[in-house]
């Protein structure tokens, strides 16, 4: 982990040469509407974050038990959400050019 002079988040190791196994999430057809966002106002003010219970009924890699004053609750890692939401729009991509090349095959008969 390192954390750049100034910066205001951090950084981990994902260099492809320190992985193994190396596979497809599919995280669209594991999502939920309700699994990503909602808001709540916590303080007066307006947030955006996840349900960690529903988010860990299709990712539960991303959840992990914590201390909330002296209690258990679920915490997430988000920053291994934002990877989810990359590959979900990647995988979005794929199926408008899959949809794109059916319409132009239609279109030129």
């Amino acid at each position: 982990v390192r954390l750049v002079p100034g910066a205001t988040s951090w950084a981990a190791i994902s260099d492809m040469r320190e992985k193994a196994d190396i596979t497809p999430i599919g995280v669209l057809d594991r999502l939920r509407h309700d699994d990503i966002a909602y808001g709540y106002t916590r303080g007066g003010t307006h947030e955006i974050g996840v349900l960690a219970q529903r988010l860990q009924r299709s990712f539960p890699e991303v959840i992990v038990p914590m201390d909330y004053q002296g209690e258990e609750r679920l915490g997430v890692y988000k920053d291994q959400v934002g990877i989810l939401a990359l590959q979900g729009v990647k995988e979005l991509l794929e199926r408008v050019k899959t949809l794109e090349a059916q319409h132009e095959q239609n279109r030129n008969r």
